[in-house]
């Protein structure tokens, strides 16, 4: 029978099946996504942005809308409550830089006057 069906086999995927599970998660306001209980970073410009997650056994990595990676964690234990962060994904310490970016985000028609205000009264 072996000979009878060799003719008609295809041969297996050049590649292994992804079975990594895929999700699409929003980032938080200290810049984390969340995942079983635990966190993990993005860059801080990244905040409110929803975006495509791949879970491996291993790893926790994270696109940008563009399907480019921007993040790679290794996992922590589901439950355990770890925030895991990136140096290089914190905002930096330059309060003028931190202002020209809240700034841009307050680009609409009363956008500047709100943010004047906001540095004015800032203590």
């Amino acid at each position: 029978m072996w000979e009878e069906e060799r003719e008609h086999l295809i041969p297996l995927p050049e590649h292994p099946y992804d079975t990594a599970e895929v999700l699409d998660r929003t980032v938080g306001p200290e810049w984390h996504i969340p995942y079983k209980q635990n966190f993990y970073s993005v860059s801080y410009l990244r905040i409110g942005q929803t975006l495509p997650v791949r879970i491996t056994d291993k790893e926790l990595i994270v696109y940008s809308p563009e399907l480019r990676e921007i993040a790679r964690h290794q996992l922590a234990p589901a439950g355990s409550n770890q925030k895991l962060t990136k140096p290089e994904h914190q905002p930096g310490r330059d309060d003028k830089q931190r202002q020209e970016l809240v700034a841009a985000c307050f680009a609409e028609p009363d956008g500047p006057a709100f943010f004047e205000e906001l540095v004015r009264t800032r203590r």
